[in-house]
């Protein structure tokens, strides 16, 4: 009799975005010759699965313990995905010809709405120990690692440039 091979929460989603939407577009407006360009960008939630380290066997802990550090699935691979992804990006920008020079002046606006969404998470099920300010006179507060944000888009970010060529 040949073993029989077990999977545990081998099932469900696993990966990468579902769904990702880019597009672009410029348009150089009939009056004054003044550039408007957008960017845009639209992705699905990552899909993450719940964890769970059990501790290490040693010479203390002899049971309820493995002995190698390994991470198991206490939920089914991708039971949870994170909120969607939209950043738009815009830039406003002017082409002056002055005599045998040329300047470039431009406006762009990263993340135009402020979105703060968090793209990825912690996603094992163990706590920490913190306190205020890292305080030692404060209380301990413990509080879960399981979906604390790890990375959250940027903040709007506004950038002036200027480029000037000359002898042309």
């Amino acid at each position: 009799n040949k073993p029989k091979k077990v999977s545990v929460n081998c099932g469900g989603v696993s990966g990468g975005r579902r769904h990702i939407f880019k597009g672009s577009a410029s348009w150089v407006l009939p009056w004054h010759g003044i550039l408007v360009g957008t960017e845009f960008q639209m992705q699905s939630g990552l899909p993450i699965t719940r964890t769970w380290t059990p501790q290490q066997c040693s010479v203390t802990v002899t049971t309820n313990c493995l002995n190698q550090s390994q991470s198991l699935n206490v939920e089914p691979r991708g039971s949870v995905e994170l909120d969607w992804l939209r950043v738009t990006d815009i830039r406003v920008g002017k082409t002056l010809h002055v005599r045998q020079h040329t300047f470039d002046l431009s406006v762009d606006a990263y993340n135009l709405f402020n979105a703060n969404t968090v793209y990825s998470v912690n996603t094992n099920s163990t706590t920490r120990q913190v306190r205020y300010a890292g305080d030692p006179n404060q209380p301990i507060t413990i509080i879960p690692n399981y979906l604390s944000p790890n990375n959250a888009l940027g903040p709007r970010i506004v950038r002036f440039n200027v480029t000037y060529s000359f002898g042309q």
